[in-house]
C-alpha cells in the first residue's frame, strides 16, 4: 500500500515537472543578460541588431501547422535583399518556443523561417520553408497574406540553416537535399 502511494506521488511529480517544462520557452526572454561571453565578438552579437523585427505566420496543410517568419521590419520600404536563416527545432519543441532567438537573428538583418514541426530530423519542414520563401519572393500577391513583405526581397545566394538537437540533423538533411551546401 505504501509503495503504491510512493509510486503514485512520484508519477504525479514527474507529470507536473513535465507540464511545467512544456509551458516554458526554450530560449527565455532574458537570455542575453544571463549568457556569459568569452570576448568582444560574442558580446557584440549577443546584443540585438539595429533592426526592428516584424513577424508573419502562414498556415500550412502539412503536420508542422504553420510557417513562422521573423524579418527586419523595413523590407517593404526598400529594394534591399535579405539573407535567410532556416531554423530546425528540437524534438517536441516547436519554433514558437525559440521566438526570442529567432527575433534576435532577424534584428541582425536576416529573414528567419521556422515551423511548429515536432520532429524536424528529416528536414522536410525546413525544405518547405525554403520553397515557401521562393513563392513569397516571386509573387507580389499571395493568398492569405494582405501585403507580401518578401516580394523580391530574398537573397537566395545567402541562405544558412541552423538547428537545435534533432534539428541539427534536420539542418544537415535539408542542406543535402536542397543543395544549399557550397564548397568554395
Amino acid at each position: 500500500m505504501i509503495l503504491g502511494i510512493v509510486i503514485a506521488v512520484i508519477a504525479v511529480l514527474i507529470i507536473l515537472i513535465f507540464l511545467y517544462l512544456l509551458s516554458r520557452p526554450a530560449v527565455p526572454k532574458d537570455y542575453k543578460s544571463r549568457v556569459k561571453t568569452g570576448g568582444g565578438v560574442e558580446e557584440r552579437y549577443l546584443q540585438s541588431g539595429e533592426y526592428e523585427v516584424a513577424y508573419l505566420e502562414c498556415p500550412v496543410m502539412q503536420n508542422f501547422k504553420k510557417y513562422e517568419f521573423y524579418y527586419p521590419a523595413e523590407p517593404a520600404k526598400t529594394d534591399k535583399k535579405y539573407p535567410v536563416v532556416i531554423f530546425c527545432n528540437g524534438t517536441g519543441v516547436p519554433a514558437s518556443k525559440y521566438s526570442e532567438l529567432l527575433r534576435h537573428l532577424a534584428s541582425w538583418e536576416f529573414v528567419v523561417a521556422a515551423t511548429e514541426e515536432e520532429y524536424s530530423w528529416n528536414g522536410f519542414s525546413a525544405e518547405m520553408c525554403i520553397r515557401r520563401l521562393i513563392t513569397l519572393n516571386e509573387n507580389e500577391t499571395v493568398e492569405g497574406i494582405e501585403q507580401n513583405p518578401f516580394y523580391q526581397r530574398i537573397d537566395f545566394d545567402n541562405v544558412g540553416i541552423s538547428g537545435h538537437s534533432q534539428g541539427g540533423v534536420g539542418a544537415i538533411n535539408t542542406a543535402s537535399a536542397v543543395g544549399i551546401c557550397r564548397y568554395d
